[in-house]
């Protein structure tokens, strides 16, 4: 819960340089402000995504037999971890979790990936919905009314021809 604080306090003081930097390249206007209600959003769906990955870590160490924690084996695979549980940080639930991280990297990459991703997710949708629901004028007018604005300029020696080849594009304003 520390790390999504830590998460919304520092985007909250990034987005408006990000924004900004996006906005101008985009050729749109941008207006940071921060609100509670999508703070809370945030808050709640990555305590949920955090609970779901926890309970689904929970389950795998509930199939786990006490002994073969204790001996440092897995029925799976038949080999041993890489440390003994009495030189481990912790009492022995910490022990057999540190264990289990320990002797799957790849799993561990897995699941690194499957929470950035759903971060990410979580983050547009909380925004999303949070444009759609709570200020639908922002959803529409990036949707429809904001266009980038292009400025061409004709290098020295081409003016004439440059110009008239600009001059032919429909939307062409001066």
């Amino acid at each position: 819960m520390g790390a999504t604080l830590a998460g919304l306090a520092l985007s909250t003081l990034a987005t408006p340089a990000i924004g900004s930097l996006i906005a101008l390249q985009a050729g749109f206007t941008f207006h940071a402000q921060a609100d509670a209600r999508a703070w809370l959003i945030t808050i709640a769906a990555l305590a949920g995504v955090t609970l779901l990955f926890a309970w689904i870590g929970v389950r795998s160490l509930r199939a786990l037999q006490p002994i073969e924690a204790i001996r440092g084996i897995s029925a799976r695979s038949q080999r041993h971890t890489v440390r003994p549980l009495n030189r481990m940080p912790g009492n022995a639930r910490t022990a057999i979790s540190l264990q289990q991280a320990a002797a799957s990297p790849s799993r561990n990459l897995l699941v690194g990936c499957m929470v950035f991703l759903m971060t990410l997710i979580v983050s547009f949708a909380a925004v999303l919905t949070y444009n759609a629901t709570v200020k639908p004028d922002n959803l529409y007018n990036m949707l429809s009314t904001e266009t980038p604005q292009v400025v061409a300029t004709p290098a020295q020696g081409e003016t004439t021809e440059a110009m008239q080849r600009i001059r032919a594009i429909p939307s062409y304003r001066t």
